[in-house]
């Protein structure tokens, strides 16, 4: 994820705006720090329903070496979802 915060902001708004509903409902679910299979069972779904829908989100990820997955997903809702955070210059 190298580049501005203006640009990060823009990746994550793009990254959300692809995901299908049922993504975006197994996402909520990372972001307040679920584990796959908690998320399953939150949402009545199978574990490996949660895990296609994980491993379909990282294939729409931009490429990031050396970034866990998870985490920049995270990162994403939370740029996406707080615009007003992520406008503010980085240190």
């Amino acid at each position: 994820m190298i580049g501005t915060t203006a640009s990060k902001a823009a990746q994550a708004e793009n990254f959300m705006a692809v995901l299908s509903p049922q993504e975006r409902e197994v996402v909520d679910q990372m972001a307040e720090g679920w584990t796959n299979a908690k998320i399953a069972e939150r949402l009545f779904l199978s574990p490996k329903t949660v895990e296609n829908r994980v491993s379909a989100m990282y294939e729409k990820l931009p490429r990031a070496d050396g970034v866990d997955r998870r985490v920049q997903v995270v990162l994403f809702v939370l740029l996406a979802t707080a615009p007003a955070a992520a406008q503010r210059p980085s240190p």
